[in-house]
């Protein structure tokens, strides 16, 4: 954050600690998020080759490549998207991703509630694409929540969380497109994508 600030101003001479200051101020960390590294990028950086181009018989290197092409075009499509600004009631961009488990109650510093039994909770976010604060519509994160009493995290549960949250955003759109990740335990997977086309053909 601190590099694209100083590369976005350069004009500017902020240090990293006087940046840092008003953005912990504002709730927001700074943390570099280790654990949400591509499985693929991290094995490619582990690969001897580190100059894929240079090496075109490679194998690793060759997937590689292909891989930066994929997610080198993916991006420029998620931009445009989220750039995007449709008159209210026609198209809904949203990017939806499962967040970290959360484990109820939360009460850290509370003696009492160390020993206390855990409730697993999970939480499937729709958040609109872009700066919000720009556009008209839509305006607001859908959050959907469940524990464990409930349901679990397989295909069929994250599905059932999507199916929800499309018949929300039907109400206001016409279209509605959904960016996703990677993870074909909960997105990608037949699962998703037929429960999706039946629940949309029998509107």
């Amino acid at each position: 954050m601190h590099s694209h600030f100083v590369e976005k101003h350069p004009d500017l001479q902020v240090g990293y600690d006087s940046y840092r200051k008003p953005v912990v101020a504002r709730g927001i960390s700074c943390a570099r998020l280790g654990v949400e590294e591509c499985e693929q990028g991290m094995a490619f950086k582990l690969h001897e080759h580190s100059q894929p181009e240079q090496n075109p018989n490679c194998d690793p290197c060759a997937i590689q490549l292909q891989h930066k092409t994929n997610y080198t075009s993916s991006r420029i499509h998620f931009k445009k998207d989220a750039e995007e600004d449709p008159e209210e009631g026609t198209t809904i961009y949203v990017a939806a991703d499962m967040q970290k488990v959360i484990m109820l109650p939360s009460m850290p510093g509370v003696k009492s509630c160390v020993f206390v039994n855990r409730l697993v909770a999970y939480h499937e976010t729709f958040a609109p694409l872009g700066d919000q604060h720009k556009k008209k519509y839509p305006k607001q994160v859908m959050s959907i929540l469940w524990h464990e009493g409930i349901s679990g995290r397989s295909a069929a549960d994250v599905t059932s969380a999507f199916i929800k949250a499309i018949s929300m955003m039907a109400e206001d759109a016409k279209d509605i497109v959904i960016w996703c990740d990677n993870c074909a335990a909960q997105t990608k997977n037949w699962t998703l994508y037929t429960s999706i086309a039946r629940f949309m053909s029998s509107q």
